[in-house]
């Protein structure tokens, strides 16, 4: 991959970044391994097993706290990443060069195969995603065995409760994926955990930062503005952002 991730300035469009992704020419070893995650992805989308949970901030604010009943098939079709959104996920790790990455929300695993399938390329290094489901933690386990012959750890708990230990017991983060829990005090909460442990140069990116309808979008504002924020860009439902140096 010959993209060298670039350094933008606070807040900028996010249409180069689109550019630079969607021009991207992949090497056949990149081709093969988003072919093998498109894959499970396929198979993801067609498993009627049903999950029975509870909803601890992964969907939207009026289903918080509730339980249902849904199938595999419809989380990876209605609450995972997009293959577009997943192909940026592992882009921007392949062009970081990342080598431990750490992510919130695994759901049935499919933004974690992407992030893995950079990892492994990237020359392999320690992937931990955190789930509050215990019936989705068995399923996003099982996606990652599927891509990876070096699958990432799945730590079950609420994040509160998981995410000291995993920040305590695993290397630093070059690179944070937050796409659970939608509620901006909680997502403030996790990032002022998380920051002080990353690696130089480290990149987050938060999910549901849409302008208005975005969950996140005042925790994503906050980043922006954050003297600890060297870079950022807006990509409408993502924002990424990178750090100069970790405290």
């Amino acid at each position: 991959m010959l993209l060298k991730l670039r350094m933008p300035p606070r807040g900028a469009d996010g249409r180069a970044l689109w550019e630079s992704v969607a021009s991207l020419p992949l090497e056949t070893s990149e081709r093969r391994a988003l072919e093998r995650v498109k894959e499970e992805r396929r198979r993801l989308e067609t498993d009627r097993r049903l999950i029975h949970r509870i909803d601890l901030g992964a969907g939207s604010r009026r289903s918080h706290g509730k339980r249902a009943e849904v199938t595999v098939g419809h989380l990876a079709r209605k609450a995972s990443v997009s293959v577009t959104w997943g192909r940026l996920l592992f882009t921007i790790s392949r062009a970081a060069g990342s080598s431990g990455i750490l992510e919130l929300g695994s759901c049935v695993g499919i933004s974690a195969a992407y992030l893995q399938a950079a990892l492994d390329l990237n020359g392999g290094g320690c992937l931990v995603t955190l789930e509050g489901d215990p019936m989705l933690c068995s399923v996003a386990r099982d996606t990652l065995q599927s891509v990876s012959q070096n699958p990432g750890l799945v730590i079950e708990g609420r994040f509160a409760e998981t995410l000291p230990s995993a920040l305590e017991n695993h290397r630093p983060f070059d690179l944070v994926f937050i796409d659970g829990h939608h509620d901006p005090g909680a997502v403030k909460t996790y990032l002022t955990m998380i920051l002080p442990r990353l690696s130089p140069r480290a990149v987050v990116i938060l999910d549901d930062v849409q302008p208005l309808v975005g969950a996140v979008r005042p925790a994503w504002r906050a980043m922006v503005r954050d003297a600890r924020t060297s870079w950022s860009v807006d990509l409408i439902r993502m924002g990424v952002f990178g750090l100069e140096s970790a405290q």
